[in-house]
């Protein structure tokens, strides 16, 4: 089973600016809506459009969980989170324009984390999570979370012996490197702070992975996004490029999480590498193409697989 497990979820209030968003003029507001935030709640709803059964948990608030819960209905998905009384689900804003070509991401932090917490999670919602399931780590804790404590959240999830798939940053991501760890994606300048070299290219990423395979001797599987230039996987001494489909962006907030949902799709349904690549590439282009924060059309995305490049590298 993959469990996907999003340490600080949230609601996305989506707003859509008429033209364009400009400092210091009136700017109308041509449509808003809510949907499902967090990087982890958009890789199962992602996973679910595929078919692929996981199961959403996680450590929310009890204020605004039933709003989220509803969100998360809409796409056939219940949660199992964990639920701290006396905090909040975390808000976001999402701004974009009605022509489509920029938005702008706007977050609250959310609550810290504690140990009695993270214990009730893997005691409730975690409790038969096993050797043989994908625990999917997607987007960092509140970085009021204390690394002591997340700390303790790696160790939990080391004794569970479950799979570990990675998609955090920054302090988060250098702790994930010292374990044992199934994939990560780290983005180019995620990446560039994991070597401590700034990586642009796909051949300055490979380069970069080829002096520092000690450093990431732990990571079994990885994959470089370098926006819309596509990206970069590396698996059992191969790797390839992924050039992007050509497409018209609307809005790519959890973008990311749909190419994530993809290789996990891939790996588990045993795809060959460069197959896995193209997958996850056209949903992230096909997630880019919708106005939500979450889903896209599957349809959208057998029409994009046919568009996308690949080459071994190296």
């Amino acid at each position: 089973m993959i469990y996907t497990i999003t340490l600080n979820p949230a609601i996305d209030n989506i707003i859509k600016i008429k033209d364009k968003l400009v400092s210091g003029r009136n700017n109308r507001i041509a449509k808003k809506y809510s949907d499902v935030g967090g990087k982890g709640t958009h890789v199962s709803i992602a996973l679910s459009l595929l078919n692929e059964p996981n199961i959403c948990t996680g450590i929310t608030g009890k204020t605004n969980y039933s709003q989220l819960s509803l969100l998360l209905e809409k796409y056939g998905i219940k949660g199992h989170f964990q639920v701290v009384v006396n905090q909040s689900v975390r808000q976001n804003f999402v701004i974009t324009n009605t022509e489509g070509n920029s938005s702008y991401l706007i977050t609250e932090y959310g609550f810290s984390l504690t140990k009695k917490v993270i214990d009730n999670l893997f005691d409730n919602e975690l409790l038969e999570m096993g050797k043989d399931d994908y625990a999917v780590i997607s987007g960092n804790p509140s970085l009021n979370t204390n690394m002591t404590t997340f700390k303790y959240f790696l160790k939990k999830l080391q004794d569970s012996q479950a799979k570990i798939i990675a998609d955090v940053s920054g302090k988060f991501l250098a702790e994930i490197l010292k374990t044992k760890v199934f994939l990560i994606k780290p983005n180019e300048f995620e990446f560039s702070e994991i070597v401590s070299k700034k990586v642009h290219t796909s051949d300055e990423c490979l380069k970069a992975y080829q002096e520092n395979k000690k450093l990431l001797e732990n990571v079994t599987n990885l994959a470089i996004t370098l926006g819309n230039r596509g990206s970069i996987l590396i698996a059992d001494g191969r790797a390839y490029y992924l050039n992007p489909a050509q497409i018209t962006t609307v809005n790519d907030t959890g973008s990311g999480d749909a190419y994530l949902s993809g290789l996990i799709y891939g790996f588990v349904r045993k795809m060959s590498l460069h197959r896995t690549g193209v997958l996850a590439t056209a949903l992230g282009a096909a997630k880019a193409e919708k106005n939500s924060s979450s889903g896209f059309d599957v349809n959208r995305v057998k029409e994009l697989v046919n568009e996308i490049k690949y080459k071994r590298i190296g």
